[in-house]
């Protein structure tokens, strides 16, 4: 899982996988569940 922003600068949670030849398959992005914002506040970003 990734945590990143959208468009408007709102948080997501990213679920990919990494394909053989090295590209990124992202399969499901949504808003970012609470339970997840500690991992964007340790990378400093305020939520």
């Amino acid at each position: 899982m990734l945590i990143g922003f959208d468009r408007n600068s709102n948080l997501l949670e990213i679920m990919y996988n990494i394909r053989k030849d090295g590209t990124y398959n992202i399969f499901h992005a949504m808003k970012c569940r609470k339970e997840f914002y500690h991992y964007a506040e340790e990378n400093g970003w305020y939520v």
